[in-house]
């Protein structure tokens, strides 16, 4: 009676060992034709919109610096369209086999995820000064009136 026990607990285990594998092996090669089709998409994606690098780069340099913005905003943009064309067609010429490629945090799959606006922009921090300088002020006024 043991070994009885003993065999169907074996058979029950390796059953439920290879139906899960299989399970994983399936959801393993959906995952990876998804992501073929994805990275496929990428590419067709990222050759049709590389051109709008140069405007993204030229009003992102602008901000960050009004005076020499559109020299560096121009040879920036210039550069990061060759590369998301480069990439895009890579994408497209190996079917999606890529995998994350060329892409990352300094350099997003999509151009529409990079920042338009810089955060450190000299503008910007003109504005905030102002707006920093006005707040005191208006609390001084305040201070003034309460105190009377």
């Amino acid at each position: 009676m043991k070994k009885f026990i003993l065999a169907t607990l074996i058979v029950c285990l390796s059953t439920t060992t290879l139906l899960a594998a299989q399970e994983a092996k399936q959801d393993k090669t959906q995952k990876w034709l998804d992501n073929m089709a994805y990275n496929f998409g990428r590419g067709v994606v990222n050759c049709l919109t590389c051109w709008s690098e140069v405007p993204r780069n030229l009003i992102y340099e602008n901000v960050r610096n009004p005076f020499f913005g559109s020299i560096t905003g121009a040879s920036d943009g210039a550069f990061l369209c060759a590369a998301r064309a480069f990439g895009g067609a890579t994408d497209i010429m190996s079917f999606g086999l890529t995998g994350p490629g060329i892409y990352g945090e300094s350099f997003p799959e999509y151009v529409w995820q990079s920042k338009w606006i810089a955060d450190d922009a000299l503008v910007l921090q003109e504005i905030n000064k102002n707006t920093n300088k006005d707040a005191e002020v208006k609390d001084t006024a305040e201070e003034t009136v309460e105190s009377k």
